[in-house]
């Protein structure tokens, strides 16, 4: 019997802070390493929230920014982290989503998406 190894993404998948619901999907992402990508989707409902970031935490435990955007269209990925493993889109103040390239092992982690008022 052979196993094939595959990447596990969790998301942290809704949260409330300061009045604002925050929806991540998928929940549980399983993929093929180095053959495929995922994306990661994120929204609020927050209409004056036009600062989002999305944080990694990986094994061990430690929660890393690796991208953010201070409006709609403006997307920024933070070093180390490159932007030909990582995409950020935000086509609304409300919504963006992150695509990973090439996922490998490494990437396994839980994705959390924030929204702020502020930077």
């Amino acid at each position: 019997m052979k196993f094939l190894p595959q990447l596990l993404v969790l998301l942290h998948t809704a949260g409330i802070v300061s009045g604002v619901n925050i929806f991540q999907d998928p929940e549980i992402l399983f993929i093929k390493p180095q053959t495929d990508s995922a994306i990661l989707y994120c929204v609020h409902d927050g209409s004056n929230h036009f600062y989002m970031y999305w944080y990694k935490q990986g094994s061990d435990g430690e929660m890393r920014l690796f991208a953010f955007s201070l409006n709609k269209g403006a997307a920024e990925i933070v070093a180390p982290f490159g932007e030909s493993k990582y995409t950020l889109d935000r086509p609304k103040v409300q919504n963006s989503s992150v695509q990973i390239h090439s996922v490998e092992a490494g990437d396994t982690a839980v994705y959390y998406c924030a929204s702020s008022t502020t930077q």
